[in-house]
């Protein structure tokens, strides 16, 4: 039983992780360029960083060996010699091999800020497009708020300001109709053959600009 648990929990634990990556990737076109970008900048300047520490360390290095190898030297045994030379060759591979390491962690550092911060535009967008959708197929939806952190909260606040407008825009031709459908009922013009269409595509205008307001 628990190593069935375990084997049902591996697809469950992948699914999920799955999914969260997907959610932080919101817009594929908009942020893997800006990650792109982000990552080829900070592996071209740490390169050439890197490339001028390890030149100056390898520059001491080798007139280090350039004056062990002059005649004024020659007290050193050639042993002595040899250890020098590979503790300076050692101390510049450290060297190379640690930058490497910051190198690609700050590259991956880097990369995945501007993945978050990507995700806090991309998301508003995501979000916004997603009601321009429902203003498409003839819905008012009721606008919710952003998350906190998400960025684009000014242009947001305009946008639900005007999703509001339209709301109330539209109750109020809905509560028109309303009154002028009830006065030509009470009036008996429903019965009237040659406004009886007219009536009932006001009717049927009435009941799309209620669904509209339906949430």
């Amino acid at each position: 039983m628990g190593s069935a648990s375990r084997l049902d929990a591996g697809p469950r634990e992948a699914s999920s992780h799955k999914r969260l990556l997907r959610n932080y990737i919101l817009d594929k076109k908009l942020q893997l360029r800006y990650v792109l970008v982000v990552t080829l900048l900070s592996a071209a300047i740490t390169a050439l960083l890197g490339y001028f520490v390890w030149y100056q360390q390898n520059y001491a290095s080798e007139k280090i060996q350039e004056q062990l190898a002059r005649p004024d030297m020659s007290w050193l045994s050639v042993q002595m010699k040899a250890t020098i030379v590979q503790a300076l060759t050692r101390s510049d591979q450290s060297l190379l091999l640690k930058m490497v390491t910051v190198g690609l962690g700050l590259i991956s550092v880097l990369s995945l800020f501007v993945m978050v911060m990507t995700h806090k535009i991309a998301g508003p967008l995501y979000k916004i497009g997603k009601y321009f959708d429902r203003i498409r197929d003839g819905q008012l939806p009721r606008v919710h708020e952003l998350r906190r952190g998400d960025e684009l909260q000014d242009f947001f606040e305009k946008f639900k300001e005007m999703d509001e407008s339209l709301r109330a825009r539209t109750k109020a031709e809905v509560e028109v109709l309303e009154r002028f459908l009830g006065a030509c009922r009470s009036a008996g013009m429903e019965t009237s053959r040659d406004l009886s269409h007219c009536l009932d595509e006001l009717h049927a205008m009435k009941r799309r600009k209620e669904l509209a307001l339906s949430d």
